[in-house]
């Protein structure tokens, strides 16, 4: 977003043929298209003209990393005098607007401390095994929040949230939360006998980089080729139904960078910082030239792409800043924030969130469909989770702190703007982690954390042995979180 690097060169002479063809050759390896070394020609010669050999230096360098021909390494771009098409956008039909909240929790987030049988198990004190085999690391009975599993199919009636996730208990008890327990990436269904027997599984299990695509793609026989899950969502509910129904009007945002979950969506994702907005600290003076250099179409697919994609991407940006600095987009409830040395940036990102929400509810986007991305880091757990406190118990007490804080604002936030029961919020992680200790915290499970379904229900089947189960070293998978009106929304 900013323009701050500088280049060492040092042209052998001020005249503009001889300073671009050098640069051509620097930078683009002599396959500067005529169009384009004539725009950053004049553009060299006019800032030399009024601003001096090194501001025309500058600018000369600046507007070669627009092109396409410094970014791929393919044939010659053969611009033409095209101007591209942007294609007919989507028109919003009005229907009732909806959108989903995904959480990331990178690292493998020990949920063993968010959900924990309580009490009422009819044929064993479930808690009681839990205390034995989690030892220090677990959560006391005392200080869990109790919530009913009574019609849940558990084997306890009562289960208990972490101490710190007030804002999780609340909702649950509004009949705006589930959880999804045991639950883990798939190639198919899978036994304890199966996975001992090398039964098919995706591959890599307790793997990072691995287990976090295939959650995020919920395609484990394909990790490499298939898309983002909502990405894929946001596809098909832009594009047209057999039915007859109207393609939705759709958008999708990531306050993480370019994310796996979000690819092949119907158009690349918009990209919010922490905080304020990102623009190109120099496009006012360089708009004209940008713009003459990205907006002729190429016979080149590559340049194509390139060229689009940096078009697109500029015109969002300065789309976005226009919207996030609006009145009608401030807040009316403070988010966590100035955590970032502690390894928690959720309470900034889901304030960003909430400021794109804000401008929907107020008719600056009409939006019917939104996707929205948020990634809290730092959950990988084999020790401590807070360098600063020994226990690591009290580690994952200070980061469900920093989730539950963040989720207490936005919840708060989306009640204000009346979207409460419009967006659903769901929290999951690329595993689960062991049960027992490793002697300061726990290692990788296999298991993940995602799904929906109706409110205040404990779904899928929780272990009914935890003391010498197979599943306590390895197997173990463990808990999501949706939040919302999801009987009106999934």
């Amino acid at each position: 977003s900013k323009w701050d690097g500088t280049l060492n060169y040092t042209g052998s002479s001020a005249d503009s043929s001889i300073v671009i063809n050098e640069l051509d050759l620097l930078l683009t390896g002599g396959r500067l298209t005529p169009q384009n070394r004539d725009i950053i020609t004049q553009r060299y010669e006019r800032t030399l003209a009024s601003g001096g050999e090194q501001a025309a230096l500058r600018d000369a360098e600046e507007l070669f990393l627009f092109t396409a021909e410094f970014h791929t390494a393919s044939a010659l771009n053969a611009q033409n005098s095209v101007h591209r098409q942007e294609p007919v956008a989507t028109t919003s039909a009005g229907r009732p607007y909806k959108a989903v909240v995904y959480i990331y929790l990178a690292g493998g987030a020990d949920t063993y401390n968010m959900l924990v049988p309580h009490s009422n198990c009819p044929d064993k004190d479930l808690n009681l095994e839990y205390a034995s085999v989690r030892g220090t690391n677990a959560v006391p009975r005392s200080q869990l929040l109790p919530i009913s599993a009574a019609t849940s199919n558990q084997p306890c009636a009562t289960f208990g949230v972490h101490p710190r996730l007030t804002s999780i208990q609340q909702a649950y008890l509004d009949g705006d939360a589930a959880f999804i327990a045991n639950i883990g990436n798939l190639v198919q269904p899978l036994t304890r006998e199966g996975y001992v027997d090398g039964d098919p599984r995706p591959p890599s299990l307790y793997s990072h980089n691995t287990q976090t695509t295939v959650t995020q793609n919920v395609h484990a026989q394909a990790v490499t080729s298939a898309k983002g899950v909502l990405g894929r969502i946001g596809s098909q509910l832009a594009a047209s139904s057999p039915s007859g129904r109207p393609r939705y009007k759709v958008d999708s945002y990531s306050t993480a960078g370019n994310i796996k979950i979000l690819e092949g969506g119907p158009a690349a994702p918009e990209m919010l910082p922490l905080t304020g907005t990102v623009r190109l600290s120099h496009l006012d003076s360089l708009r004209e030239d940008v713009a003459a250099i990205t907006n002729p179409e190429s016979g080149s697919v590559f340049a194509e792409t390139y060229s689009h994609l940096i078009e697109s991407s500029i015109t969002d940006a300065e789309r976005l800043a226009a919207i996030m600095g609006a009145d009608e987009v401030q807040l009316e409830n403070n988010f966590p924030s100035g955590l970032a040395a502690e390894g928690s940036t959720i309470g900034e990102q889901l304030a960003q969130l909430a400021r794109i929400l804000r401008a929907r509810a107020a008719g600056t986007l009409d939006t019917e469909r939104d996707i929205f991305f948020a990634q809290e880091n730092g959950w990988d757990s084999h020790a401590t989770l807070n360098i600063a406190l020994s226990q690591y118990a009290q580690g994952l007490e200070t980061k469900w702190g920093y989730v539950n804080d963040a989720l207490t604002a936005f919840t708060a936030e989306l009640k204000a703007m009346g979207l409460w029961d419009n967006v659903t919020i769901v929290m999951g992680s690329e595993f689960g982690r062991t049960m027992d200790s490793n002697g300061l915290g726990t290692d990788h499970g296999v298991g993940t954390a995602s799904g929906a379904g109706s409110a205040r229900r404990v779904f899928s089947a929780n272990d009914v042995e935890l003391k010498g189960s197979a599943r306590v070293a390895r197997m173990r998978a463990r808990a999501g979180v949706v939040l919302g009106d999801n009987e009106r929304k999934v």
